[in-house]
């Protein structure tokens, strides 16, 4: 009978380890077909997206795209006639400028500020006592306060136009490449937003039914369907391609 019942108990211990084998198995083939069916899912979503992403453009699609390129290209080419008109103008001034102001020894034109503290050149940088007897500059020479704003704004000026440059030189790769042939939807919408984020205020200004309200990087359906100016405590030297055109 001791034999018998620890042949029972053995029995039950083989069935017992069995079925925790079993449900091991089980659980094991359900996580690695949930793993296949994950893997399945993100493929199928790949392969939709990528799908997605080459749809090509339509004629249609492209031509209303090349209507905001003619608009850009025309708007372009007002803005920088009126940034070459205003430097023209600030060129002028400064040229009268640079006339009156005494130049040092090594050719520098320099202006002394109204209290007769500081004294800077034409390009901004200060001119220390030592290199300069500041006593020496007449009193009715133009003073750095009625230059520097002049200064800065043609810096400006110069700024906008290399932005403006830029941003034409972004508009004739946009067409070369829809002229080019086939292009995506996707590939079109991502020119489309390049060229929005980059445009200058200047050109902007001139797009018809663009939104400047806001500031908003968005064109309307149109193609869809001096005050005293503080002294500089360091003023930063231009760059070499600051050159008057005296």
């Amino acid at each position: 009978m001791i034999q018998l019942g620890e042949h029972f108990k053995t029995d039950d211990r083989s069935r017992h380890s069995d079925w925790l084998r079993q449900q091991r198995w089980f659980i094991k083939s359900k996580h690695e077909q949930v793993r296949r069916d994950d893997i399945a899912d993100k493929q199928e979503q790949s392969m939709l997206s990528l799908a997605a992403d080459i749809i090509m453009a339509t004629e249609i699609q492209i031509e209303k795209f090349k209507v905001k390129l003619d608009a850009y290209d025309e708007a372009t080419v007002k803005a920088l006639m009126e940034n070459s008109q205003a430097l023209d103008l600030i060129n002028a001034q400064l040229e009268e400028m640079l006339e009156r102001a005494y130049v040092m020894e090594d050719g520098r034109r320099v202006f002394k500020t109204e209290d007769g503290t500081q004294v800077f050149d034409e390009f901004g940088k200060e001119v220390l006592p030592d290199e300069l007897d500041f006593a020496a500059i007449d009193p009715e020479s133009p003073t750095w306060e009625s230059y520097q704003p002049i200064f800065s704004e043609r810096e400006q000026l110069l700024v906008e136009r290399r932005q403006i440059l830029e941003f034409q030189e972004k508009v004739d790769a946009a067409r070369e490449r829809v002229d080019g042939g086939d292009i995506s939807k996707t590939d079109l919408d991502e020119l489309d937003a390049d060229l929005l984020e980059i445009m200058p205020s200047s050109v902007k200004a001139h797009v018809p039914g663009f939104d400047t309200s806001d500031n908003a990087p968005a064109v309307k359906t149109a193609f869809t369907a001096n005050a005293k100016p503080a002294i500089l405590e360091n003023p930063v030297n231009p760059s070499n391609d600051w050159h008057l055109q005296l």
